[in-house]
């Protein structure tokens, strides 16, 4: 009897560990989002490199294409201060950091690839699959940051895409936001008073907020676990239930 009880208590505390061990071993590699609040700064330091957001058009700062902001490029280059601001980076090396990102335009590679050192199917690269150009939502405007063997998740805040609607101007649609005006411009299907409140009234706003205090939400993506782990994880279980047969 003394020794039914011994092996039920042995039992009993070989089941506790392991369902200790198993829950670290799940959850050591999960993160909450956390908000980031990026400052206006327009500057960041990619392989030695000063990057400058906002100039004068004409200037060289990286929003500009010709004499209008690239909405997509500065999204980007705020992500990217997000990412920064979080891991508290004030210089990147784009050797030791891989980028993808689900914001199907040219604006991100042109900043990334083209304007700074990243490089195109190396460690650069559109989602797959992924949301075509015209469609694309607040969903679709995330970047992943792979480095030093973490991936940081980057979604830009609806914030960033916020607007005051004037309901007196031609082309305004109520309940319309950024990513409705942009979708029927993009698509061919606004009306031209549309494309000139979303060109006119809503652009400027948004460039206004890419170009001062941002807000992106950043979290821990978690790591696959390398397969010895659940090798450990299985090897346990299996101990477990030869246990649990002689027991029975």
């Amino acid at each position: 009897m003394l020794k039914d009880e011994s092996e039920a208590i042995g039992m009993k505390r070989f089941l506790m560990l392991f369902q200790v061990a198993l829950f670290l071993i799940l959850t050591v590699s999960l993160a909450g989002a956390v908000t980031i609040t990026v400052a206006p700064e327009s500057t960041v330091v990619v392989d030695g490199n000063h990057y400058t957001l906002v100039t004068p058009p004409g200037g060289g700062g990286l929003m500009w294409e010709g004499n209008k902001a690239c909405l997509c490029a500065m999204t980007a280059f705020r992500a990217l201060q997000a990412f920064g601001t979080f891991l508290s980076l004030s210089e990147f090396d784009s050797h030791q950091i891989s980028i993808t990102t689900g914001w199907n335009t040219h604006g991100p590679e042109e900043l990334f690839v083209d304007k700074m050192t990243w490089v195109a199917g190396v460690n650069f690269a559109y989602a797959d699959p992924i949301t075509a150009s015209p469609q694309l939502t607040l969903q679709d405007a995330w970047y992943n940051f792979t480095y030093q063997g973490n991936i940081y998740r980057v979604d830009s805040h609806y914030n960033n895409y916020r607007f005051s609607p004037v309901s007196s101007a031609p082309g305004y649609v109520a309940g319309w936001d950024f990513f409705a005006y942009r979708t029927a411009v993009q698509t061919g299907t606004a009306t031209p008073a549309q494309r000139n409140y979303f060109r006119d009234i809503i652009r400027p706003q948004i460039v206004a907020n890419l170009e001062g205090q941002t807000w992106f939400d950043v979290a821990v993506t978690p790591v696959p676990l390398p397969g010895t782990v659940w090798l450990l994880v299985a090897g346990l279980a299996k101990v477990v239930g030869l246990r649990l047969r002689t027991k029975a």
